[in-house]
């Protein structure tokens, strides 16, 4: 059941003759609207709502494959298809959780094994992690998660012995933020660069692909680009990400808005992805919409992604009105990405308005360049810094304030 809407729909996918068959309507009545949505050779199904989308993942000659329905208005398109899993053995019985965390049976020799994948932005679904590694049949994965500002949570049952009776088995696999590579689970994934355009994309002048990394195919335009996501619930939280990739530029100056309200300006650099990140202050999608305007000279998105948060009541939740500027909350920061190949991004909230001192140093204590010192206004800024010309290693972003200092630690790849 799809929600967000004041007539929520059913939606049913199934396997006729090795087809997938998809089928939705209104949960008041009303006619099945029946399509055929993967050719023939496919088999066992599964489907994952998540706000206005609806994953659908299957098996096609044993490799694991996907596909999305965007609803927007009423109405719905389907995405092209996604590949989860590629490998020499057949994987079978596909499971999701979240639409973009999925497990699966490894069909390995002599043996079956369950595997577990999650779509990164930046690269995509992630290699396969055994998740059972047992000398036993495993087989017949269920799967669920759970996902909090500081850690997603991924649940795993499954049937375990090479004869009856069969035991049923239990997992988890945790990662928080910055770990593999990964924020968290996706809840919607725009992708710019793409022919047709994105269903969150309301507006665009058109796409350009500068190369095969996700991040380097974006949309643009001359004036702003925007993006609407819909069937949010006012009861969680939520965190943006905004990709942003252009070349040609030496320095291109660029604002983000959500809902009219400024959340970020930096200047982007030709050929080097920046990320900014925000939480979104609930007060913005208590109608279950936010949108989204990129504006530029030349407006560029490459990818954008809304994550959404379960509100921890231990922990209190986040405070989505720290993301906002020029509003009270705690001195907080971050880098990104992380571990980092060419360019730091740096994000800071500053509560109040202070002297602050923005540095980097090595893994041995030595400064390596003083980035911000100055007296500044209460909100948050964002800065870059190219490492490039460094050697490979660790290296320690330190923010100093009048009374409080913050460390955050960062990866330098080659």
């Amino acid at each position: 059941m799809m929600p967000g809407s004041m007539n929520p729909e059913i939606h049913v996918v199934w396997e006729n003759n090795s087809t997938i068959l998809y089928r939705s309507r209104t949960i008041l009545g009303g006619i099945w609207s029946d399509e055929e949505i993967v050719v023939p050779n496919s088999n066992h199904p599964c489907l994952e709502i998540e706000g206005n989308v609806v994953h659908v993942v299957f098996e096609k000659f044993g490799d694991i494959i996907g596909r999305s329905a965007y609803y927007h208005n009423g109405e719905h398109s389907w995405s092209r298809f996604w590949t989860v899993c590629s490998t020499p053995n057949s994987s079978t019985y596909p499971v999701l959780t979240g639409g973009y965390a999925c497990a699966w049976v490894e069909e390995l020799p002599g043996n079956f094994e369950i595997y577990f994948s999650y779509y990164d932005p930046e690269i995509g679904w992630v290699e396969p992690i055994n998740i059972s590694n047992t000398d036993e049949c495993s087989n017949y994965p269920h799967i669920t998660h759970k996902q909090t500002i500081e850690r997603t949570t991924v649940y795993f049952t499954w049937t375990e012995s090479n004869s009856a009776p069969y035991d049923i088995k239990f997992q988890t696999y945790s990662f928080g933020l910055g770990e593999g590579g990964s924020e968290a689970l996706p809840f919607y994934v725009a992708n710019g660069g793409e022919e047709e355009a994105s269903p969150f994309n309301l507006r665009r002048e058109g796409y350009q692909q500068y190369g095969t990394e996700p991040y380097e195919r974006i949309d643009y335009d001359q004036e702003y680009l925007e993006y609407q996501f819909e069937g949010l619930n006012p009861e969680r939280e939520y965190a943006g990400a905004l990709y942003l990739y252009q070349h040609g530029y030496s320095n291109l100056p660029i604002l983000a808005k959500v809902d009219n309200y400024q959340i970020g300006e930096i200047t982007l650099p030709s050929d080097t992805l920046i990320i900014l990140k925000h939480m979104v202050p609930t007060m913005l999608y208590e109608d279950s919409i936010i949108n989204i305007k990129i504006f530029a000279n030349i407006a560029v998105s490459a990818i954008l992604v809304l994550y959404e948060y379960e509100v921890d009541s231990a922990g209190g939740g986040p405070q989505s009105s720290q993301s906002m500027p020029n509003q009270t909350g705690h001195l907080t920061l971050s880098v990104y990405p992380n571990p980092v190949k060419k360019v730091i991004g740096i994000e800071y909230n500053l509560p109040a308005k202070t002297d602050i001192k923005l540095s980097i140093f090595d893994v041995t204590g030595r400064l390596v360049k003083n980035i911000v010192s100055e007296n500044q206004e209460s909100g948050i800024f964002h800065k870059s810094f190219d490492i490039t010309n460094l050697s490979q290693g660790v290296y320690f972003i330190r923010l100093n304030t009048r009374d409080k200092s913050l460390v955050e630690k960062v990866i330098f790849l080659k």
